[in-house]
């Protein structure tokens, strides 16, 4: 399995990878500090023939800190 990326900077956004299964449960599977690395991963994930949905959402850390304002 492909480790996941590391978060350095934790004002930096994150980028999640999750599952949903056909009960609509979602599973966080990983956190990226790219988009593309989660995204390029959910295609693996999805070509090998799962019916689960694989799909990344933004965590941004700074908004929901309230920093940078």
């Amino acid at each position: 399995m492909r480790s996941s990326s590391t978060l350095m900077n934790a004002q930096a956004a994150t980028y999640d990878l999750f599952r949903e299964d056909d009960n609509g449960a979602r599973f966080l599977i990983a956190r990226y500090a790219s988009r593309e690395e989660a995204e390029e991963f959910a295609d693996e994930l999805t070509r090998r023939g799962h019916k689960q949905l694989y799909f990344v959402e933004t965590e941004d850390v700074e908004a929901l800190s309230g920093g940078g304002s």
